[in-house]
């Protein structure tokens, strides 16, 4: 992987936090950030099929996707977004894509709002209250 795609990868990825957790507590963030990393991992496996091509990049549009969120042209620093939220999503993204922090979902690759009833979870058990989102794993 080259430098460029590695800065890119963690742009893209703190854009996802700050889209989908802004204002949320770290480990909430974190959460949100790993959910991204296993659907690109999930996707690079044999049960992967519905989280892309294996990019973190489309990870990250499919979280954008569910959440009603536009899905092209996010960028760091976007209006209304603060330095300081923009520099704390990047760390946390930095931190989740180098392995310096745990999965606090445990591999989960599903979320919803936790004022949310989305007809998928219903019978599935979440593994985590995060912030405003349950999170699950496929199994």
């Amino acid at each position: 992987m080259t430098l460029f795609e590695t800065l890119s990868d963690a742009m893209t990825l703190a854009a996802t936090v700050l889209s989908g957790a802004a204002g949320e507590p770290d480990e909430a963030q974190v959460a949100l950030a790993w959910l991204a990393r296993n659907r690109r991992d999930q996707a690079l496996g044999a049960k992967g099929w519905q989280f892309g091509d294996g990019s973190l990049a489309e990870a990250c549009r499919s979280i954008a996707r569910e959440n009603g969120k536009r899905t092209g042209g996010l960028q760091i620093g976007a209006p209304g977004e603060s330095g300081v939220a923009c520099y704390r999503a990047l760390a946390i993204a930095c931190q989740v894509l180098s392995g310096q922090c745990g999965d606090p979902t445990g591999g989960a690759v599903l979320l919803h709002r936790h004022d949310e009833q989305p007809a998928w979870a219903a019978g599935r058990q979440p593994v985590a209250l995060l912030g405003s989102h349950f999170f699950y794993r496929l199994d």
